[in-house]
């Protein structure tokens, strides 16, 4: 017969020993800096100074192997691009970046929020990929454009013996600038109204290609020069124009008025052109402008140029400059006139803010690059009126 099958026996249970709290975690979404990639990356930053400063102590061979041995061919490159593109190509670039990184700071922010991550997490990750981001843009700006800080200056290339400015001197090239603006006036113009011919910046283009064949350096592509969409930001921080190195791309202030822009216009083609000192590229303005045959552009560069002398004039003897001002044009006089009623209609308290922030932004950079007077040097560019209508 069939027994029944017993059970088996339970088995007692052993105690468990308590466990220990576990330790807090850290938030899933941290991640490790990969700090030796974005350090190599920060330390270009310093490679591309150093090889600025090498090339500054040898203007001759920055001039012959750079400025007009490797620049030109990427002068050529960027204008051509710039040429087949219908919108800025700089500008879509600072804005898509200036979004990504609005987008990167709200999702970390978000993911601090809720926890997911550390503060500190994500402060050293900015750190790490600022630093990484600005060492790869400051040895790619010396490298497209940059280097022609080095070069030589051109005053050397014009023959042109420079000296400062004295009073005496500096007046009669006031004098002299206000009677040549005078004499290109176009006939009815009103100041501070719109006068520009639609097709004004493919006439720069033109002007400079009179200049060049007067004077080869100032050869090279066609500009394509940009009505920046940031103009009334620009106008706030007292800028009224913008070279783009990276893109080749001059930049004028369309917010600006119309009395200035083809000077400036003519002034960051000059950067385009490979000449980085701003007063030789004030210089170069004036020097193209006033050949251009249409009498707009020709009156803008003789008209900015004047002023620029008179404000220097004024800085070094205010008296003679007050006494010059009865011999001058009154058409003149009051264009320039027009042009401190525009800037001084601007709002105050933001303008003057935003002119300082880009102001001190501008003298970083310019003493950056081995220029000691900083925003200074743009008065220089009497010194080389001053050598031109002398020699």
């Amino acid at each position: 017969m069939n027994l029944p099958e017993q059970a088996p026996a339970p088995i007692a249970a052993e105690p468990v020993a308590p466990q220990p709290p576990a330790a807090p975690t850290e938030p899933s979404g941290d991640r490790p800096v990969r700090w030796a990639r974005m350090l190599t990356f920060a330390a270009l930053a310093p490679l591309g100074y150093l090889l600025q400063r090498i090339c500054a102590g040898n203007p001759e061979q920055t001039e012959a192997i750079y400025s007009r041995g490797i620049y030109p061919y990427i002068q050529s490159g960027l204008a051509a691009v710039a040429e087949l593109s219908p919108v800025a190509i700089g500008e879509s670039l600072l804005l898509a970046s200036l979004a990504w990184i609005a987008w990167r700071l709200f999702r970390g922010a978000l993911g601090w929020w809720r926890g997911r991550r550390t503060a500190r997490n994500l402060l050293l990750h900015v750190v790490a990929q600022a630093a990484a981001t600005f060492g790869v843009l400051a040895l790619l700006f010396q490298l497209l454009w940059g280097l022609n800080h080095a070069r030589l200056p051109f005053a050397r290339q014009l023959g042109l013996q420079t000296e400062a400015s004295q009073p005496a001197r500096l007046a009669r090239v006031v004098l002299k600038l206000a009677h040549r603006a005078a004499a290109v006036r176009p006939p009815g113009l009103v100041g501070d109204q719109p006068f520009l011919a639609a097709d004004w910046r493919r006439r720069i283009g033109e002007a400079y290609d009179i200049a060049g064949a007067e004077l080869p350096v100032l050869q090279g592509p066609r500009p394509t020069i940009r009505r920046a969409w940031i103009s009334r930001v620009m106008t706030l921080g007292s800028i009224t124009g913008i070279y783009s190195p990276f893109t080749g791309e001059p930049n004028v202030n369309a917010h600006a008025i119309e009395l200035m822009q083809p000077f400036v216009a003519c002034h960051e083609v000059a950067h385009l052109r490979g000449y980085a000192r701003e007063d030789e590229a004030d210089f170069i303005a004036w020097y193209v402008g006033s050949r251009s045959p249409d009498p707009t552009i020709a009156y803008s560069c003789e008209l900015i140029a004047y002023r620029i002398a008179m404000h220097q004039l004024m800085n070094a003897d205010a008296i003679a400059a007050i006494l010059l001002r009865q011999q001058l044009p009154r058409e003149v006089l009051g264009d320039n006139l027009a042009i401190d009623s525009f800037w001084d209609g601007q709002p105050r308290a933001v303008s003057h803010v935003v002119t300082q922030i880009a102001r001190t932004s501008n003298d970083i950079y310019l003493k950056s690059s081995g220029h000691a007077d900083g925003v200074n040097s743009y008065g220089r560019m009497v010194d080389l009126l001053i050598a031109h209508f002398e020699r």
